[in-house]
C-alpha cells in the first residue's frame, strides 16, 4: 500500500457556433452579433482520489478506521496512545481502508471579443473559481499530542469558496 493518491485534469475550451463566420446564425443582424456570436468557454477539471493520512511514532492497540468519517471523527483516535520515548516504532505509517478525503474542483471562463478596428480589439471575460464551492477538507491531524487529533477542519492548500472575478482587456 502507497500513499500516493491519484490525479485527474482535463481542460477544454468551446467557441459557441453562433454569429458571423460560424455555422449557426451567421446572417444576423450586426447588433444582434455583436450580442449573440463569438462568445466561447473554457474550463479546468480537477479530481485528486482521497490520499493515505500518515502516523509518526504511536502506541496502536486496533483498527482506526471508522465506517462513516465526519470531520470531527475521521478516524478512532481510542486506538492510539503517545509511545514512551526512546522506544522502536510498532504502528504502520498508513492504515488499510483510511483515506483522507477527495478533492475535486471545476473553474471556468465565459469570454468574448469585440473587435473595435483592424488592430483592436476588446475581451470581455468572467471567470469563476471553483464553480461548484465545493468544501475540499484536508486530510486529517495525526499528532496524537494535537486537541485536533482525528480531526480535519482545514481547507486544501489554495482552496476557498467559490471566487469569481470579471475583467475587460484591449489587444492592440
Amino acid at each position: 500500500m502507497s500513499p500516493i493518491s491519484h490525479r485527474i485534469i482535463g481542460a477544454g475550451v468551446y467557441e459557441f457556433p453562433f454569429g458571423k463566420g460560424r455555422p449557426l446564425l451567421s446572417s444576423l443582424h450586426p447588433v444582434l452579433d455583436a450580442i449573440i456570436g463569438g462568445w466561447q468557454t473554457s474550463g479546468i477539471f480537477t479530481y485528486v482520489s482521497e490520499s493515505y493520512p500518515t502516523f509518526g511514532q504511536l502506541n496502536a492497540t486496533g483498527d482506526p478506521v471508522v465506517t462513516n468519517p465526519t470531520p470531527k471523527k475521521w478516524f478512532n483516535t481510542s486506538v492510539f496512545a503517545t509511545a514512551a520515548p526512546y522506544t522502536s516504532r510498532t504502528n504502520l505509517i498508513v492504515y488499510d481502508g483510511l483515506v483522507g478525503p477527495h478533492y475535486l474542483n471545476w473553474d471556468g471562463v465565459l469570454a468574448k471579443s469585440f473587435p473595435i478596428k483592424e488592430r483592436f480589439r476588446l475581451e470581455i471575460r468572467l471567470e469563476a473559481y471553483n464553480v461548484t464551492n465545493t468544501l475540499m477538507l484536508a486530510n486529517p491531524d495525526t499528532s496524537v499530542t494535537s486537541l485536533m487529533f482525528g480531526q480535519t477542519n482545514s481547507l486544501r492548500a489554495l482552496t476557498a469558496g467559490r471566487q469569481i472575478q470579471y475583467n475587460f482587456r484591449l489587444y492592440f
